[in-house]
């Protein structure tokens, strides 16, 4: 039986073996928040004018970061709320009181946030081994600037 949705060429294809080690740390930065923005970056710029396949890799990395950011940074503001909220009550009410009003919702966010993490620095790790095995890693949830789910460009 033929899969209904074969896979795309250029899943299959190897990179060159002089792209693998710059594609590789653009994945390897990117476990670093806010770290990976400055690296990739750099990366891209380095690479704009010689390997779309590097631009690409470096691109993703962006993008995932910023993906990443969009989920931890209203979480920190929540977890930060929660917190000053639990210190106001504590003042007014018994510690206790406070305590099981907003102890759950700061170990959720915690769990929350911890998961979230390992989750994320999980796909950076997996793009960072598939790079130095010369294969191409898409990150979930990362489109290109028309809305469309990204695909690389390889030279065969």
């Amino acid at each position: 039986m033929k899969p209904e949705h074969p896979t795309p060429d250029y899943l299959t294809r190897l990179m060159p073996p002089g792209e693998r080690g710059v594609v590789a740390l653009c994945h390897l930065s990117t476990v670093i928040p806010v770290w990976a923005l400055a690296v990739d970056a750099l990366i891209y710029f380095l690479y704009r004018e010689t390997s779309r396949a590097i631009c690409f890799h470096a691109r993703q990395g962006i993008h995932f970061q910023f993906l990443f950011l969009l989920c931890v940074i209203p979480l920190s503001f929540l977890y930060l709320l929660n917190h000053i909220l639990r210190e106001v009550l504590a003042t007014l009410l018994t510690i206790t009181v406070a305590d099981r009003i907003f102890g759950w919702m700061e170990q959720g966010i915690n769990a929350t946030l911890t998961v979230l993490f390992i989750a994320y620095a999980a796909f950076c790790i997996t793009g960072f081994f598939q790079a130095l095995r010369g294969r191409v890693f898409l990150y979930p949830f990362t489109v290109d600037a028309t809305g469309k789910k990204a695909e690389p460009s390889i030279s065969k």
